[in-house]
Order: C-alpha cells, then structure tokens, then sequence
C-alpha cells in the first residue's frame, strides 16, 4: 500500500469528497418516476395472469369443459 493511499484514507477531506461522489452516483443511477410506473405496470399485468392460470387451472379441476382446458393450453406458462 502506498503512502498516498494511506493519507488519502485518514483525510477526512478525502473521504467526504469519496461519500459525496459515491452518493451523486447512485442518484444518478435511479429510476424516474416513469420507470417505476411501468415496473409496476408490469408486475399487475403478472399478477392478473398468474389469478386468471390459477382460476382457469381451479375450473379444470372442477372439470368444467373443454373450452377452459384448450384456453390453459394456450396461455400456460407449462405449455412451451
């Protein structure tokens, strides 16, 4: 280790300019307000296909029609 690193460690100039410019970086790199929406657009559209699979897979169980079980087929994540 160098001298230079081991005075820039104990500096406290040093460290709050390194804190200061850790935390820009992360502000820099946060979502906008548009990216959170669509990431929870997303996960609504997730969550309502994964309750209309489980509603369709509960009716086939049920044994109601052919009708459910082509509609499973179709839109199951099993069916690739």
């Amino acid at each position: 280790m160098s001298m230079d690193s081991v005075t820039s460690f104990w500096n406290p100039c040093k460290q709050r300019f390194d804190a200061v410019s850790i935390e820009s970086k992360r502000r820099a790199n946060k979502p906008s307000q548009d990216d959170i929406v669509k990431w929870i657009n997303k996960c609504r559209s997730a969550q309502e296909f994964i309750e209309e699979s489980d509603e369709i897979q509960h009716k086939l169980c049920a044994g109601t029609g052919q009708e459910d079980m082509q509609m499973f087929k179709k839109y199951s994540w099993f069916h690739l």
